[in-house]
C-alpha cells in the first residue's frame, strides 16, 4: 500500500470535503425541517409558485459549487481512501466519499431533480397542481432528508478519518 501520512495536503482536502459536507448538509437540512413546512403552509397556488422559484434559484453557483465542488473533493477522498485502506484512516475516507457521492449529487440527480422538473411544468392555479404539489412534498422532502442526513454522516466520516490519520 502507498503510505500516506497525516501530511497538510491530506488534512487541506479532508477538512474542505468536511466543511462542504457539512454546508451541504445543513443547506438541505433547513428545508426538511421548516422551510418545507412554511411554504406548505400557503395555499397550494402560492406554495407551488414559491417552490417553483426556490428550485429556480437553488440552481446557481452557490448551490452547484457547495454541491458538486464537493463531490470532486469526494472522489479525491474515495482514492485516498482507498490508497490508505492499510490505514487508520483509508476507510473513512472511502465510506465518506462515498456515501456523500450516492446520497447527494447521485440521488438529486436521478431523484430530486425529476421531481423539480415536474413541478416546474404544473400551472399553479389548476387543478391539477394540487396533487401535483401533495405527491412532490410526500416524495422529495423525505429524499432531501436523505441527502441532509447523509452529507452530515459524510462529514463525520471525514472528521474521524483526520482524526485517526
Amino acid at each position: 500500500m502507498v503510505e500516506l501520512g497525516p501530511s497538510l495536503p491530506l488534512i487541506v482536502v479532508a477538512a474542505l470535503t468536511a466543511v462542504g459536507c457539512g454546508i451541504v448538509s445543513g443547506a438541505f437540512f433547513a428545508f426538511s425541517t421548516f422551510a418545507m413546512q412554511g411554504i406548505a403552509a400557503l395555499e397550494t397556488p402560492a406554495a407551488v409558485r414559491a417552490m417553483q422559484s426556490v428550485n429556480v434559484a437553488a440552481v446557481r453557483p452557490p448551490l452547484m459549487i457547495a454541491l458538486f465542488g464537493t463531490a470532486v473533493l469526494s472522489i479525491v477522498m474515495i482514492i485516498l481512501g482507498v490508497l490508505g485502506l492499510g490505514q487508520g484512516h483509508g476507510w473513512w475516507f472511502l465510506i465518506g466519499g462515498l456515501l456523500y457521492l450516492i446520497g447527494n449529487p447521485v440521488l438529486t440527480i436521478v431523484y430530486n431533480v425529476p421531481r423539480n422538473n415536474a413541478l416546474a411544468a404544473v400551472d399553479p392555479d389548476t387543478p391539477e397542481a394540487a396533487e401535483v404539489w401533495q405527491r412532490y412534498q410526500r416524495e422529495w422532502v423525505p429524499a432531501n432528508t436523505v441527502r441532509s442526513v447523509t452529507a452530515a454522516l459524510a462529514a463525520a466520516l471525514m472528521i474521524i478519518g483526520l482524526a485517526v490519520s
